[in-house]
């Protein structure tokens, strides 16, 4: 039972932020729509919100294309409660889209990510951030990805991590956007080293592995420690803590889902909103259960 609420300090988000457009009315494939309504996306995007939305203080750090689509990301988020100083402006790149309907298990996801300007963020404003202010970092796979976001993202959890700070990976791999399979075994093993947390799914644990089937095996070893917890996610069937040499599994809260998108970022916002302010870390997995649990049943 939880007792105290801890003073709780803010979040720093690093990753993408985009347009998502929805496929209308619910339940229309893309091909058939006749409307579509805009929402915010990307992953650091979606947790950063969804911090906000549990009374987190929370701000983001990205890039957002200089237009009018970057400004719409921009506003989105500042309307939301998320602190939007570090989202910079850059010019000749472009924010993600994705363009999403509404169907279950056949739901379709297609995503535009040319010359992207999350990724355009470098070390000459790791300057302008300030980590005294924040008590937990958050990085989401695509900040890692290609540089120069991968090598300030780096610096910053490896600074974050020396000043004791709580710092939490979501893997988030998506294979079109690494240059190899090996350069993200690489990358996610490196930066392991220094966080408190991973949280992935079945499949992104297997590519960490560096072999099918193996995932669940990296994630018990890398719980096997003090310092980290591990949060394997197997989509419908739950979850397992690993921590201390522990395994907790954790079921779903059962919904009638529209829609899988957006799930894994609303668990993550969830369990971090909780763990945060009551450093409990089984009450957090249930409350990012339940974040997800609501988010697949709507649009956005």
């Amino acid at each position: 039972m939880i007792n105290k609420k801890r003073n709780v300090k803010s979040f720093l988000v690093v990753g993408r932020a985009g347009l998502d457009l929805y496929a209308e009315p619910i339940g229309t494939p893309i091909e058939s729509a006749i409307s579509f309504s805009a929402q915010l996306g990307g992953s650091a995007g979606n947790i950063a919100i969804g911090l906000a939305r549990q009374n987190c203080q929370c701000t983001l750090l990205s890039g957002i294309s200089d237009d009018s689509i970057g400004r719409f990301t921009k506003n989105y988020l500042r309307n939301a409660g998320v602190v939007t100083d570090l989202v910079y402006e850059f010019s000749n790149h472009k924010n993600t889209l994705a363009v999403v309907d509404t169907n279950g298990e056949a739901t379709q996801a297609i995503i535009y990510r040319k010359s992207p300007a999350d990724l355009q963020i470098d070390k000459n404003l790791y300057n302008d951030i300030d980590l005294g202010q924040f008590s937990t970092i958050i990085v989401t796979g695509s900040a890692l990805t290609k540089n120069p976001s991968r090598n300030l993202t780096i610096k910053l959890m490896k600074a974050a991590n020396h000043l004791g700070k709580e710092v939490i990976l979501d893997i988030d791999y998506r294979p079109d956007t690494w240059s190899s399979h090996v350069k993200a075994i690489k990358v996610f093993r490196k930066v392991s080293r220094v966080v408190t947390a991973i949280i992935g799914n079945d499949i992104e644990f297997d590519v960490m592995a560096g072999k099918s089937g193996e995932g669940q095996n990296l994630a018990r070893k890398l719980g096997s420690g003090k310092t980290t917890s591990i949060i394997y996610k197997m989509g419908r069937r739950g979850c397992i803590l690993f921590h201390n040499k522990k395994e907790t599994y954790f079921d779903t809260y059962k919904v009638q889902e529209i829609k899988p998108t957006g799930a894994g970022d609303a668990f993550l916002a969830g369990f971090c909103a909780t763990f945060n302010s009551y450093k409990n870390i089984e009450q957090a997995i249930l409350n990012g259960a339940a974040s997800a649990a609501i988010v697949v049943t709507k649009v956005g």
